[in-house]
């Protein structure tokens, strides 16, 4: 007689887990995604004007379903209303809780496709399914603000204890906190669901569970309240597609912390939101659209006269999400076990693209980037295997961010009220002129990171890549080993109790990174694009914003950016006369960086060794100092210094 038992305790994570709200931020003119992509959009979009492929059913179906809820939720239902051969339940009223009721108010409820047989296996506790389709409208959560400021209230607390706890901390230990929920929204226009079916739970997971939601967790077991019966419900559910439309949420809340009152309103727009192939916790898409967020603070401070408003928002056009599996997971949190290392194929977290994404600040953009990706797919135990991640046309207004920053000073008494606030506010502005004159005061660039770790032999590849725009291009990469997963697993086991250890017993982890990682290959490049001419003017013209009795940058401030781009080449060519007489090759490297910090251009710098370089391989490198082209050659040592076109044609 249970359709949802045990899930009450994660209706609402399990609400939101389904939509999977994102990240706020985005927007830009021409799509960068994929035609493929497109038709995706599409179809998922489209699911609410499609077939629901079987029958609207009566009202003693939707009662019949309804009445599978635990006993902790109460249902209610406002009417039923005739369409077609079925029935529209209105008005319908899913509560957990009498003194603190929280749930959802559904106005239409229409469920397609019931039959009496897969009733009875849902009743007794067998997988069935759930018609072909459920269309909820006009969806409203309520109940949220007592939970809400229950929560920050034992936040508080939990502060409050924190700090007696701390031994002679010169602090009180009251933080005097209210909060207030003045008005909050959380709604959803319409939740269409295909094909659901509703798995039986496994033996003994339903016992182990009742005895958590009755309190009887083991001390420093009590999360497993929490996460059992969440793995449960996602381990319950399979369904061939979910369509959220027009979610929205609102909140105004009141903090007030001895004195000081913060206001905050927030609102936050997803128009669609889709899941595709559930399947008991994994997952083979899930895309956001047009998703956007505008948040605003204040905070007063009558006694100190503080006024301080501020403004956040962003948006973010498109969001897709593939090849999300958990389900293996939550197999094993449900019946509340951590996997073994041994269970390497544990989960992967899909790979996410986000695209035309902005964020802003004070009412000006900060910071937009037309494309990311992050591959987290690949993991050994919960450990990953490939971090690779990457963005195109990012962009960092930084003069918008000082601008943020001095309006935020002009507001705070202790910087208005000093004397020296008019000086500090007109600094702002010079270095933000400085800025825009050397066009940095917007940065853009396209940025990139990978690595690589093979769990079971150790081999690891690391890539950095940073290209902005009429500033130059880095590049940084490495290749050799870290130690494998077994290794380290045993490590840990050996590590030393804490309490029992002496401070000169050393440390199996540190001593197996030590022995086991290697280098055998090594690459570094920089190819300037007027970053450098950049950094000299910037750094002159810093120095001459400075006030004059700072003697430090006297020096600077006498300089023009290119005598001191001569100044610094020249200090690098002398560090070659003393490296000479120890390390002759190192001369014809030195020679060059300084090369291209007085003319731009590309250097680069690769390592390829004969042999893996590692701890073991420390004494060899010692020996051959002596003879320094047999190191360069052991070492594979490469130095590339290239002239700018233009320095090469002089």
């Amino acid at each position: 007689m249970r359709l949802f038992s045990h899930a009450s305790a994660a209706l609402a994570v399990g609400v939101v887990g389904f939509g999977s709200i994102a990240s706020p931020a985005l927007a830009q003119d021409s799509p960068l995604w994929s035609a493929s992509d497109a038709n995706l959009i599409s179809d998922m979009e489209n699911l609410r004007n499609e077939s629901a492929g079987g029958s609207l059913s009566t009202e003693s179906s939707v009662r019949a379903l309804l009445s599978n809820l635990p006993d902790m939720v109460s249902v209610n239902f406002g009417g039923f209303e005739s369409e077609g051969d079925g029935v529209v339940a209105t008005n319908v009223e899913l509560t957990l809780g009498d003194e603190m009721p929280l749930g959802f108010r559904i106005g239409e409820l229409r469920v397609y496709g019931l039959s009496d047989g897969e009733l009875n296996k849902l009743a007794e506790g067998e997988t069935a399914r759930i018609g072909s389709r459920i269309d909820a409208r006009n969806v409203v959560l309520f109940g949220l603000e007592n939970y809400v400021e229950q929560a920050a209230e034992a936040y508080v607390d939990q502060l409050e204890g924190a700090i007696e706890g701390i031994e002679d901390a010169d602090v009180e230990a009251s933080l005097n906190t209210d909060f207030k929920i003045n008005d909050y929204s959380v709604s959803v226009g319409q939740i269409v669901v295909d094909g659901l079916v509703w798995h039986e739970t496994p033996e003994g997971v339903d016992a182990g569970i009742d005895s958590l939601l009755a309190g009887e967790a083991a001390e420093g077991q009590e999360a497993w309240a929490l996460f059992a019966p969440i793995a449960r419900l996602y381990r319950n559910m399979e369904t061939d597609q979910v369509a959220y439309y027009d979610m929205d949420l609102k909140l105004d809340m009141v903090t007030l912390t001895d004195g000081m009152e913060q206001n905050m309103d927030m609102e936050m727009s997803m128009p669609f939101s889709g899941i595709s192939g559930v399947n008991r916790g994994d997952y083979d898409v899930i895309l956001y659209r047009d998703v956007s967020y505008d948040m605003s603070m204040d905070m007063q401070d009558d006694e100190t006269g503080l006024d301080f408003p501020m403004e956040m928002g962003g948006s973010m056009s498109l969001g897709i999400w593939e090849g999300v599996e958990l389900g293996k997971l939550f197999s094993f949190l449900e019946k509340q076990e951590v996997p073994s290392t041994d269970v390497t194929d544990l989960m992967s977290l899909g790979k996410l693209r986000v695209f035309d994404e902005t964020s802003r600040i004070g009412g000006e953009e900060f910071y937009s980037v037309a494309k990311s990706e992050l591959d987290l797919s690949e993991f050994h135990w919960f450990v990953p295997e490939k971090v690779s991640m990457m963005s195109e046309g990012l962009r960092f207004n930084i003069g918008n961010y000082m601008d943020f920053v001095k309006q935020t000073m002009m507001t705070m008494p202790e910087v208005t009220e000093d004397a020296d606030a008019p000086e500090i506010l007109e600094t702002f502005d010079d270095v933000l002129a400085l800025l825009e004159e050397q066009g940095v005061d917007v940065i853009e660039m396209d940025v990139a990171f990978d690595m690589n770790w093979d769990a079971e032999t150790g081999a690891t590849e690391l890539s950095m890549m940073n290209d902005a725009v009429d500033l130059g291009e880095f590049r940084l990469a490495y290749a050799g080993s870290m130690p494998k997963f077994d290794d380290a697993v045993a490590a840990m086991k050996d590590m030393p109790d804490e309490s029992e250890s002496e401070e000169t017993e050393t440390d199996p982890f540190e001593e197996l990174f030590t022995s086991e990682m290697t280098l055998t290959d090594f690459d570094l490049s920089i190819d300037d694009d007027g970053g450098l001419e950049k950094m000299f003017a910037l750094a002159v013209g810093i120095a001459k914003i400075m006030p004059e009795d700072n003697q430090d940058m006297a020096m600077l401030r006498q300089s023009s950016p290119e005598e001191l781009r001569g100044m610094a080449s020249s200090l690098t060519r002398m560090t070659g006369f003393q490296a000479a007489s120890v390390f002759p090759p190192a001369v014809e490297y030195i020679n060059g960086f300084a090369d291209f910090i007085l003319n731009g251009g590309m250097v680069s710098l690769s390592v390829s060794p004969m042999e893996p370089l590692s701890a073991e391989t420390a004494p060899q490198i010692e020996a051959l100092m002596a003879d320094p082209d047999g190191l360069v050659d052991y070492l594979g040592l490469e130095f590339v210094y290239e002239a700018p076109e233009e320095a090469e044609a002089e």
